[in-house]
């Protein structure tokens, strides 16, 4: 009977010239086989491709600061504007439906300007309080052309890092919208309409100084556009450089900045609100929310943050 390599296979032959305990083909001991011995890989090793040596990390760091160096410029250039006050701040009004509601395109339907003469006047009024030298601080043009795309949403977890990317995102993608020749906004103002039948809780709304961006999350209703206009004041505010006066943990206005009449006596209750203190202090834990811009004043903290009056 030929002999058959537990190896390979090889059938051995009769003028096969190896010894016969050895397999003429792959070379084994037929005694010493154990069936775990594999004849060695002499198959080319594959190459490791090599590392690239591009640091990308460093290249993205470097494209962002080319972004916040143009949005800095042009921030710059605005800051001055808005500091100096040499004329009234132009505010580019988009209006936008958050949703695919009927309910909310018919309500932005019926938006006009006549819908905003409450945020000029509350404007002019407190012009008037602090004796500014501009009448009508704040104009509003309302943008007709419609948005596509809705402003980019803040981070839920936001650390240092995710917050300059969203900021500096955020301004780049404000800076892609095309105005006309004759409009030249210092701020850009957001408006995103909810239905009140299907959210019940709208997302929080921001304002932010660099870039001169606010956003504010609305109701579609006709029922709270009185306090949709205080959101809306407040976040205007922001843009101009005023700082929230209130504890977010308790929504309590801050003494005494976030208080209308720090002065009164007795302090409690207060019978109007800061605009930044966002709430009216009844007592020293409890505060109402205002139902419209007649219970809110600018107070004069707010005043100097915005250049109204001497102070910064």
């Amino acid at each position: 009977m030929a002999k058959i390599c537990p190896s390979c296979a090889y059938e051995r032959k009769e003028n096969d010239l190896v010894a016969d305990y050895e397999c003429p083909q792959c070379g084994i001991i037929y005694a010493k086989y154990s069936g775990n011995n594999k004849k060695p890989d002499k198959s080319p090793k594959p190459i490791k491709a090599k590392k690239s040596k591009i640091n990308w990390g460093f290249w993205r760091i470097g494209f962002l600061l080319i972004i916040l160096l143009i949005v800095g410029e042009m921030a710059i250039s605005n800051e001055s504007r808005i500091s100096k006050w040499f004329a009234p701040a132009v505010v580019a009004v988009h209006i936008i439906a958050a949703d695919d509601s009927p309910n909310t395109a018919q309500f932005i339907d019926s938006i006009n300007i006549d819908s905003f003469l409450g945020l000029e006047w509350f404007f002019t009024r407190n012009a008037q309080l602090h004796e500014f030298a501009l009448e009508n601080p704040i104009k509003l043009h309302i943008i007709d052309k419609k948005l596509y795309t809705h402003p980019p949403i803040p981070p839920k977890q936001p650390n240092i890092f995710t917050a300059i990317f969203w900021s500096l995102h955020m301004r780049f993608w404000a800076s892609g919208i095309e105005y006309s020749k004759e409009l030249n906004p210092d701020i850009q103002l957001f408006l995103l309409y909810h239905d009140p039948e299907i959210t019940n809780r709208v997302p929080h709304s921001f304002g932010l100084k660099k870039g001169r961006i606010g956003v504010a999350n609305l109701f579609a209703s006709h029922d709270m556009s009185a306090s949709n206009k205080v959101i809306i004041v407040h976040e205007l505010l922001h843009t101009l450089g005023a700082t929230d006066k209130y504890n977010p943990a308790n929504n309590m206005p801050s003494y005494p900045d976030g208080y209308a009449e720090p002065n009164k006596n007795p302090l409690y209750p207060q019978v109007r609100g800061e605009i930044m203190g966002g709430r009216i202090p009844i007592s020293s834990t409890e505060a109402t929310i205002p139902f419209g811009l007649s219970q809110m004043d600018i107070g004069s903290a707010t005043a100097k943050e915005i250049y109204w009056i001497n102070g910064q």
